[in-house]
């Protein structure tokens, strides 16, 4: 059944290179311009008109008429995943658009969130606090870093269950990508990956090729510091 729908993807990380799936998505696009659009927001190298650090809720406010007008048809759903507290940026935006239009945005949300329209994935910022000087002297400063703190605790209370602290927030979803394929426990995307890049070698021993996507040859980096990691 083809999908006559539109799927609408904002993607926010801090650099570029942190950007998952970038090819395999901007392919999807290609493709279906009609049902799938795709907007990144590149907070450390992209900025408004206005100068301003391109967060997510910065780039959902180059659409928010158009998402506003989205928000108010029954068959739109959304799915947000990210750091708690993100939404709360999203709702700034809203807020007076829904307003004009004599609508109270708090109440309406409850009413999406009631529908299953408005679905909100999130986890707990994870903060340690370091020097800054970076080396262990009283630099006279303190500076939050997003590794980690809850991070490290265990799913079972809370965390995230990652133990390598040298290992930034959006490297974790690669690791699980590895600890998948290791143990056969295997998603779908990471079945087609294997199958298109691992077909002579195993996953242990095969190695990243220039034509490899930036997906695969991301894993493969995670996979060689799970190895490192083990000896």
């Amino acid at each position: 059944m083809k999908f006559n729908g539109l799927a609408w993807l904002f993607l926010g990380v801090p650099t570029s290179s942190s950007l998952l799936y970038k090819e395999e998505f901007e392919k999807m696009k290609e493709k279906n311009p009609e049902n799938f659009r795709l907007d990144f927001a590149v907070s450390r190298e992209q900025t408004n008109e206005k100068g301003e650090k391109m967060y997510i809720q910065t780039r959902m406010a180059e659409y928010a008429k158009e998402l506003w007008e989205l928000l108010k048809k029954d068959n739109t759903f959304v799915y947000m995943c990210g750091l708690r507290g993100m939404e709360k940026g999203i709702d700034d935006i809203m807020v007076s658009l829904a307003a004009a239009d004599g609508i109270d945005w708090a109440e309406y949300k409850k009413q999406l969130k009631k529908a299953e329209q408005w679905n909100i994935v999130s986890r707990p910022i994870c903060t340690a606090q370091v020097n800054s000087n970076g080396d262990g002297t009283n630099g006279g400063g303190k500076l939050t870093s997003l590794i980690e703190t809850t991070c490290t605790k265990d799913k079972v209370t809370s965390g995230l269950g990652i133990r390598r602290m040298d290992i930034v927030i959006n490297g974790a979803p690669l690791t699980k990508h590895v600890w998948r394929i290791i143990n056969k426990q295997i998603w779908p995307i990471e079945k087609t990956l294997v199958k298109k890049y691992c077909m002579r070698d195993g996953f242990l021993q095969c190695q990243a090729k220039p034509r490899n996507s930036w997906v695969w040859r991301s894993i493969l980096e995670a996979k060689e510091l799970a190895q490192q990691d083990l000896t």
